[in-house]
């Protein structure tokens, strides 16, 4: 059977229904007008499921809850229109139509319902977000990397996208640039935190070197070594250098240099270690060198021979120790005691 004939056997069941009802006894006639009631129902039903979906939706301001309220209101029309027309097929429509129109705001409803509690879910992203990247700029040392700092004004940038995103109802970007900016406030955040990290173990370094420098200081004035003093010096700036890249925030740099403080400070302990140490040897081979003096008879030309060359290798020690030539020091002091075990051996013996 083709869809025409079908068309027309409903039309033809729509009219005799029609008659039917219009020729019928009063009984049947108040059965009609109660169906007709029963429809007129359904369309203001309707009509208040559409008015309350249209305040949702222009609450949520979400395009598709808008889209389906737009088809409700569009289809209830079409089902009143109908309705107006006194007309059994009217009728039928009207009641058809105004069930469309009702799926229709339902579905509008639905939308503007999740749109608002995505609305929700979106704003309370953003504040949280928000607070989040605040956190980071007040970690952030006063002394950022300019990189870093870049980084932070960027991030502040696309939040002030994601609000306003939010606020024109387009919650999907919004969304994607929040997360984005959550990630990077997360980032600055950990960089921070080694930054402070970083800074609290320089500043402990840098309190250490410093009270190793001064008590080197004070013990390098008592060696009397030049070359010690020219050391302690140099570490004094080398520590003044680190202090000023550290307040820039350089703690790399300011770490190499602190480094360099401390080995220099490092060599001046040594060479004043080994001056006291050569001072010493000094001081006993110089103390020997005049007793054996006094048992050298006069005229005894080898005896004085022996001791002027103790006194010349004692010099030259003195000479290496001032260029910081260790080795050289210790055996001119070992020559110089041999020599002096030689005279001694010769005042002893005449040999």
């Amino acid at each position: 059977m083709g869809k025409a004939m079908i068309k027309s056997i409903y039309k033809i069941s729509l009219l005799l229904v029609g008659m039917l009802v219009i020729s019928a006894p009063s009984g049947h006639a108040q059965t009609g007008n109660t169906i007709i009631e029963n429809i007129r129902l359904e369309l203001q039903r309707t009509d208040e499921i559409i008015d309350r979906a249209r305040e949702m939706v222009r609450a949520s301001k979400e395009p598709a809850s808008a889209l389906a309220l737009e088809q409700a209101i569009a289809l209830q029309k079409q089902a009143w229109d109908n309705f107006y027309k006194a007309t059994l097929e009217g009728y039928t429509f009207a009641h058809r139509l105004t069930q469309q129109a009702r799926e229709q705001a339902k579905q509008a409803l639905s939308s503007a319902r999740f749109s608002e509690q995505g609305q929700d879910a979106v704003l309370s992203k953003l504040e949280r977000t928000e607070d989040l990247l605040r956190q980071a700029h007040e970690e952030m040392p006063s002394t950022v990397d300019e990189s870093l700092r870049t980084i932070f004004d960027t991030a502040r940038r696309n939040l002030g996208q994601a609000w306003e995103f939010y606020r024109n109802g387009q919650y999907r970007p919004s969304v994607k640039l929040a997360n984005q900016v959550e990630k990077t406030a997360k980032r600055l955040l950990q960089i921070a935190n080694r930054q402070h990290n970083f800074e609290a173990n320089f500043q402990r370094r840098l309190e250490a070197v410093k009270q190793f420098i001064d008590r080197v200081e004070g013990e390098a004035k008592n060696c009397q070594s030049e070359p010690a003093q020219i050391l302690i010096q140099n570490a004094k700036s080398a520590l003044q250098t680190a202090v000023d890249l550290a307040a820039k925030g350089q703690y790399e740099q300011a770490s190499r240099h602190l480094q360099q403080a401390r080995k220099f400070a490092t060599d001046a302990a040594d060479l004043c270690g080994r001056a006291k140490e050569f001072g010493g040897a000094i001081d006993r081979l110089t103390n020997e060198a005049e007793r054996l003096r006094e048992q050298i008879r006069p005229g005894d030309e080898n005896g004085m021979k022996l001791l002027e060359q103790v006194f010349g290798q004692i010099e030259n020690a003195k000479d290496f120790i001032a260029r910081q030539d260790s080795e050289a020091a210790a055996a001119a002091l070992r020559a110089a005691q041999l020599t002096l075990k030689q005279l001694q051996r010769y005042l002893d013996t005449g040999e």
